[in-house]
């Protein structure tokens, strides 16, 4: 007989994300497979109302601040109830703390000490674990750890983690549930383009490159931005969006007017269900110098965009360079600008590209990356 899980997704995020988008993935095909998932999160968040319209069952917590001991009593009060069936459908074969970010990891470490609550953190960022005390507390003590590339893997192995404990699971797409099953992929990309440039002001005979990223240091905008000028000497018919919230803010704006590209680059807040604007581009930037995987990528290609990209090591094992995208050297405002001009001045190659990334995409299925998170929880 299949074991049953009670799940507890924990994360302290105040707005959604691709981190946020792959943890309500995997709960979603957990599901499926009889699990019981509960998202543990900020009350009002963006991810507790989509949690909430999925029906399903979440904790709300203060997060205090990372090590908040208020927070982790709460949830080991009601996982201490999971597990002896209060409110499920069957009592549980094991209760699980799967931590999303790294603050959640510090919380389910205080939550499951001296307890059978099996800890899983998942790691998504590729930097270095700086600090040998959060190493040893939030990840080394876990019981496993999920890194969602491999060059995320090797960092984790060379800032001491055990290497016995780390799986690499790449983030995933579902195969539908998307919002243009109803209707076709081809119409919800001629709806949403319609509606996109009807709320811009955009000419419906232009073209739009744009990009979904945190407005941060290592997401790189900034580089994005560099490159409009040159892309809009060789396609001037284009206009550009930005959507995302973030310390860079400020300085974007600034910049766009130094660049004097204010006409033609918009600035959107950073949306929960980023399905529809990525539907409605015609090209899709990443332009991080740092990047674990990029979760994003999977969506455009779901969403039939083609991809310009930087060659990260996260990205590269995501996108083939030429069959599914084109990559491009980080903080290369002009190869990237190169890139973008050549994809727009050709639908025949976007054409390729599209067809790649529906190929591509095959790789990441979210059915298969829960079944092996779920293997994960089972092992002893």
């Amino acid at each position: 007989m299949k074991k049953q899980f009670a799940i507890f997704h924990i994360d302290d995020e105040r707005t959604i994300k691709g981190g946020e988008r792959q943890l309500l993935y995997l709960a979603f095909e957990l599901r499926t497979q009889g699990h019981w998932n509960c998202i543990v999160c900020r009350a009002g968040s963006q991810l507790d109302t989509a949690a909430r319209k999925a029906g399903f069952d979440r904790l709300h917590l203060p997060f205090l601040f990372e090590w908040d001991p208020v927070s982790a009593m709460l949830l080991r009060t009601q996982a201490a109830s999971a597990a002896a069936g209060s409110g499920l459908p069957w009592r549980p074969e094991r209760v699980i703390l799967h931590a999303h970010t790294a603050h959640a990891a510090a919380l389910a470490a205080m939550a499951a000490a001296g307890t059978s609550f099996r800890r899983v953190a998942h790691r998504r960022e590729d930097f270095p674990l700086s600090n040998s005390l959060s190493i040893k507390a939030k990840y080394t003590s876990a019981a496993a750890l999920i890194a969602v590339s491999g060059s995320v893997a090797e960092l984790m192995r060379e800032s001491g983690v055990p290497p016995g404990k780390i799986s690499v699971v790449p983030d995933s797409v579902p195969r539908d549930g998307f919002p243009w099953d109803a209707e076709g992929l081809d119409a919800y990309r001629r709806k949403a383009r319609a509606a996109l440039f009807s709320s811009l002001d955009i000419p419906e005979d232009c073209l739009c490159a744009g990009s979904i990223t945190a407005l941060e240091t290592h997401k790189d905008p900034i580089t994005f931005m560099r490159a409009i000028p040159q892309v809009l000497g060789e396609v001037p018919w284009t206009h550009f969006v930005i959507s995302g919230e973030g310390p860079l803010l400020a300085e974007m704006k600034n910049l766009s007017m130094d660049l004097k590209i204010r006409h033609r680059l918009h600035l959107l807040p950073a949306s929960p269900e980023p399905m529809e604007l990525l539907a409605a581009l015609d090209v899709f930037v990443l332009s991080s110098w740092n990047e674990g995987m990029g979760s994003s990528l999977l969506e455009a290609m779901a969403a039939g965009t083609p991809i310009a990209a930087t060659n990260t090591a996260g990205v590269q094992e995501v996108v083939e360079d030429g069959r599914s995208g084109f990559l491009v050297n980080p903080r290369s405002p002009q190869e990237l600008a190169k890139a973008l001009s050549k994809l727009l001045k050709n639908p025949g190659l976007c054409a390729l590209l599209r067809s790649g990334g529906f190929e591509r995409r095959k790789h990441f299925d979210s059915e298969v990356m829960a079944a092996r998170v779920a293997d994960i929880y089972a092992r002893d």
